[in-house]
């Protein structure tokens, strides 16, 4: 079986508070708000999204679960040396996208899909936006580099690819850990409409 920190457990998870999985209820409450508060995927209007900054697959399998992006989902992640060598926290990068393609893999079957299939850009972010097409996306959920600088460059360079409408979303809108991300967000968006148990964030853009 693959590792997957967001899966419920009996025993205190990683990454959690208490014996409350934060991060796994937290973006399943944003996944149900989503469907609750905004359009609704219909067989003529099939929503496509986009993640930057996939890890582990953890997110993107409950994105992809999620029955919202049958129209198509994309993911940009290097998974690659970057500023933390071969090896990031306890984990080696090799060892991280093996636990992507684990963790995502029945959802590269096209029998999933209405529209396009899963697609992986591996590369980094601000160069990836011109695989992209301006105004094509409903959602974007932005998890990659947390500094101010790379989170405003994520947004602006991210944001023309958004539908009229779309929903810019987020890990990390915590002033305690990740100022400058949220400096970022409230700098180029605003605040965001809401935050979830796991930090993350929604904002609809027009």
């Amino acid at each position: 079986m693959g590792y997957m920190r967001y899966r419920p457990s009996q025993n205190k998870p990683l990454m959690c508070s208490g014996a409350v999985n934060q991060y796994w209820m937290g973006l399943n409450e944003m996944l149900l708000y989503i469907w609750e508060e905004y359009k609704k995927p219909s067989g003529e209007e099939l929503w496509k999204g986009l993640e930057i900054g996939a890890y582990m697959g953890e997110s993107t399998q409950m994105f992809l679960s999620s029955g919202l992006f049958r129209g198509g989902f994309t993911v940009i992640d290097s998974w690659t040396l970057g500023q933390h060598g071969e090896q990031t926290n306890d984990r080696f990068w090799v060892d991280i996208k093996n636990q992507f393609e684990h963790n995502v893999r029945i959802f590269e079957d096209e029998s999933w899909w209405s529209g396009e299939n899963l697609k992986v850009i591996r590369g980094w972010s601000q160069n990836s936006h011109v695989e992209i097409k301006d105004d094509s996306l409903d959602f974007i959920y932005i998890d990659g580099d947390h500094s101010y600088e790379a989170v405003k460059r994520d947004l602006e360079l991210y944001l023309p690819k958004l539908k009229k409408g779309g929903l810019m979303c987020g890990h990390d809108y915590d002033k305690e850990a990740w100022l400058g991300c949220c400096e970022a967000i409230d700098e180029v968006i605003g605040k965001p409409e809401k935050v979830f148990m796991d930090s993350s964030w929604i904002k609809q853009i027009y």
